[in-house]
């Protein structure tokens, strides 16, 4: 069963349009004049007949895959002609096989007659290949820009996969390494401390597989990550959350956490605690933190934050803004819709 797609219905609407203008324009011509039967639609249905027929051939002996290649130039215009030889030899059969049957073969079968005719034929097989050619051009293009962004996206989902791999043992070890100095000085903070870890760590699980989370989720597994790190440094930091409208938004699972996370690693409390601040505007969610002591010993990888800007790139085709300045440093996460995922 053929299947006739949306734009193959255009097409051969379009095409039926130009047949109709086709007979319209030849009648006024050889009339030389306009009347009711000017507009009369056989003539246009007999030449879109010839169109299909001219359609036929050239997809039965042209490959349009090849056609036009500079290896294939020759070769195609080679068919282009042999398929012009079989379109006139059909319709000049047909008309002759006409004339036949009516008995008028000597009247409508001259040299003249012929002449004019298979100009015309010629003519018009020569528009409805550049026709048949266009389309199927169009659609070849349209295919290929369809595998191209299959091709993209899976390299897209890719790329934030291997980032979230990366994302996740980050997450893993410094918390295993937070635990670790636990045990030695406080088992029973320790031992809360692992509880909440596996309820967090239970999350990272779940979203494993996904590239975005509600941004409701994210900022309760914040807070609980944030509730470890106050037992761990009691007192040093402060998280506040000023952000209303949850439900409509979604991030990257860790994008926040992570966030805060690098507070607490680049940040020690001096005369004063350090405080956090999450909150929005109508374009970003704002990560901000007030400064305090950097630590003696860190690394600055800036992992954490630059697997965040791919990720957002990526997904939402906007940057992350980054504000750096002595007492205060800010990241700025662009918004994504639920409605656009």
């Amino acid at each position: 069963m053929i299947r006739i797609s949306r734009e193959d219905h255009i097409f051969l609407l379009t095409t039926y349009f130009f047949c109709y203008l086709q007979s319209i324009v030849l009648r006024i011509t050889v009339q030389r004049g306009v009347d009711f039967l000017t507009f009369t639609p056989e003539a246009a249905i007999y030449n879109f007949i010839c169109a299909l027929l001219a359609y036929y051939i050239l997809r039965k002996v042209i490959s349009t895959d090849e056609v036009f290649s500079n290896e294939k130039r020759q070769q195609s215009f080679i068919e282009i002609l042999f398929s012009l030889c079989i379109y006139l030899l059909v319709l000049n059969g047909l008309s002759i096989l006409i004339s036949l049957a009516f008995g008028n073969f000597e009247r409508n079968v001259t040299y003249r007659s012929l002449l004019v005719t298979n100009s015309g034929n010629v003519l018009y097989f020569l528009i409805y290949a550049l026709f048949y050619f266009s389309y199927t051009f169009f659609k070849r293009y349209k295919v290929r820009q369809q595998l191209l962004f299959n091709a993209e996206k899976a390299l897209n989902e890719s790329k934030i996969q291997n980032l979230k791999t990366q994302l996740t043992p980050h997450f893993l070890f410094n918390n295993l390494n937070t635990l670790d100095e636990l045990i030695h000085y406080d088992q029973n903070k320790a031992s809360s401390f692992l509880t909440k870890f596996a309820d967090i760590y239970r999350y990272a699980l779940e979203t494993s597989d996904k590239k975005l989370v509600s941004l409701k989720e994210e900022i309760e597994f914040s807070r609980n990550y944030f509730t470890m790190v106050d037992e761990k440094y009691p007192g040093e930091y402060d998280l506040t959350i000023n952000i209303k409208d949850l439900d409509n938004y979604v991030v990257p699972p860790f994008s926040i956490q992570t966030l805060i996370e690098n507070v607490i690693k680049h940040n020690i409390k001096g005369s004063s605690g350090i405080i956090i601040t999450i909150d929005d505007d109508e374009q970003f969610i704002v990560i901000k933190n007030s400064r305090g002591k950097k630590p003696l010993r860190i690394a600055e990888s800036g992992r954490g934050l630059n697997n965040l800007k791919d990720q957002f790139s990526i997904l939402s085709n906007r940057n992350i803004e980054v504000l750096n300045e002595d007492d205060l440093f800010q990241v700025k996460l662009p918004k994504i819709y639920k409605s656009e995922k």
